[in-house]
């Protein structure tokens, strides 16, 4: 989130950076059941690898950056304050 918010030339919010928080939360369980069922050998045998636990790590870390970037971006200008000049 902090890299992102640099990027984006974004003031740090707690308010929205703990929703955004709470959201990843919320949502985790779901999508590592999502890549357990769509992504790994546990589909056909039940069982995940490390490789498979690697890939779905790197998966969910690209997501959770990825729905970052689209909620910071998406703030009006006046929640992310930005200086207007």
């Amino acid at each position: 989130m902090e890299d992102t918010q640099k990027n984006l030339n974004i003031q740090p919010n707690e308010s929205y950076l703990s929703f955004i928080k709470q959201d990843i939360i919320k949502q985790l369980p779901n999508r590592i059941e999502y890549h357990l069922k769509n992504n790994t050998r546990q589909a056909q045998t039940g069982e995940t690898t490390t490789a498979d636990e690697e890939k779905i790590i790197e998966l969910l870390t690209q997501e959770i950056a990825n729905g970052v970037y689209l909620f910071l971006n998406n703030l009006p200008e006046n929640v992310k304050g930005m200086k207007t000049e």
